[in-house]
């Protein structure tokens, strides 16, 4: 995003993150709204529950808008998001870690586009652990992990920036079809 020769400097993203850990027993599940994050930012959505397949009554976290969450499991994959207003009070099992962001320190959309970049989730695939189709990162790892860290006024712009180019490609795909 920045190159490996920015001269901003770079901090562990545990500086700029911390992470909710009260849990909370879920009684009854029937009656909650579950998450799921898509791979390689694709966002993170309401996850539908099949006919039959009900979660059972579990200990897990109840997340808020905005709050940067992801997937234990396909954080290798770019599984990483920010909760969207819609999904605010929904549950979620320990395997999808929850954090508040510092936003005095680094924006949403910038902190996103940093931990999906190609050098991140590289970081990620080489510490993971266990079986091959279920290796998780914990936290503890993950935090310590660097990104850049260019003064804020930089991170909004280059939110914007990717924001725009978002929207470019959006219109390009959606009117050449």
């Amino acid at each position: 995003m920045f190159g490996n020769d920015s001269y901003y400097p770079k901090i562990e993203l545990g500086k700029v993150v911390i992470q909710q850990i009260s849990t909370e027993y879920v009684k009854n599940p029937e009656s909650e709204l579950f998450v799921t994050i898509h791979n390689k930012g694709g966002g993170v959505e309401e996850r539908t529950i099949k006919e039959g397949k009900t979660p059972v009554k579990f200990s897990g976290y109840r997340i808020k808008k905005n709050q940067f969450i992801y997937s234990r499991i396909d954080a290798r994959n770019g599984a990483f998001g920010i909760v969207p207003n819609n999904l605010n009070g929904a549950v979620v099992s320990k395997d999808f870690p929850v954090f508040e962001i510092n936003e005095s320190k680094i924006c949403r959309e910038f902190l996103l586009n940093c931990v999906l970049q190609e050098s991140f989730l590289s970081q990620i695939k080489v510490n993971s652990f266990g079986a091959t189709n279920r290796q998780r990162i914990k936290e503890d790892v993950l935090l310590r992990y660097l990104i850049p860290l260019p003064p804020i006024t930089t991170q909004e712009q280059f939110s914007l920036f990717v924001k725009q180019v978002d929207k470019s490609k959006f219109i390009i795909n959606h009117c050449s079809k």
